[in-house]
């Protein structure tokens, strides 16, 4: 009799391991396709039932672990797939043509110039680089970063505005690098960007609805010699390539 009571706690058991598990990829399917940028939610959702799907293979269950380890393992890639690279595959293509090569630039074909303080207007964005500011800190006393020695931060404020009639998706929003006067390409400070957005209250956004304008700082480690020169320009990856100078 207690070997009957055994078997049948150790079935339920069983069966609880496989609900919490298959109940793990289900809230992490449809946290995915709420929003792809919730992957610190979805993310240990999908990894609690991989584990479990190896406890229910360890407790005799084979089947319905594979299955379950399985659907962790692939689904979120199938997922991916299906929500962001087969709706802009052809901006994907674009983007990566565009940015191939040698500091990305290679097939980069500048269609807008302007200056600071003027706006700039594609078929889906209305762009203003407002200010340059070199600075050597980045942050408040209390919180704040510094470049490497020898080094000074450049800070470029921009907004732009999305003035089509769909949003523009988080992997085809703007983005700005500068090109010093001799050509060499620079790419964000990540850490001193993060703190000057805090500082600006910028608010990080997932895709850009119409009519949306988003404020942003940029912000860029530069040596002291070549932060003293003429000449600087910033390149802007937008739906069309616009150069601003700088100076």
């Amino acid at each position: 009799m207690d070997k009957i009571n055994n078997s049948k706690e150790t079935n339920t058991g069983k069966r609880k391991t496989i609900y919490t598990a298959l109940l793990c990829v289900i809230l992490g399917a449809a946290c995915m396709y709420w929003s792809i940028w919730l992957f610190f939610v979805y993310g240990p959702l999908f990894f609690i039932a991989f584990i479990l799907g190896i406890v229910v293979i360890v407790k005799g269950q084979v089947l319905a672990g594979l299955t379950i380890t399985l659907a962790t393992s692939v689904l979120p890639g199938i997922m991916f797939l299906i929500l962001v690279v087969l709706p802009n595959k052809t901006e994907i293509r674009s983007f990566v043509a565009e940015w191939s090569g040698k500091a990305g630039m290679s097939e980069l074909v500048i269609k807008h110039e302007a200056a600071i303080g003027e706006k700039v207007v594609t078929p889906k964005i209305e762009l203003e680089l407002e200010s340059v500011k070199r600075k050597r800190r980045i942050g408040t006393l209390l919180r704040h970063v510094k470049p490497s020695h020898g080094a000074i931060f450049i800070a470029v404020k921009w907004k732009y505005k999305n003035i089509s009639d769909k949003p523009i998706s988080p992997i085809m929003k703007p983005t700005l690098n500068l090109i010093s006067p001799n050509g060499e390409f620079y790419n964000t400070d990540v850490r001193a960007t993060k703190i000057g957005s805090k500082m600006l209250k910028v608010i990080a956004v997932n895709s850009v609805n119409p009519d949306i304008t988003v404020n942003l700082i940029s912000v860029f480690e530069v040596d002291h010699a070549t932060a003293k020169m003429d000449g600087w320009r910033a390149i802007i990856k937008a739906d069309e390539p616009i150069c601003i100078t700088l100076d």
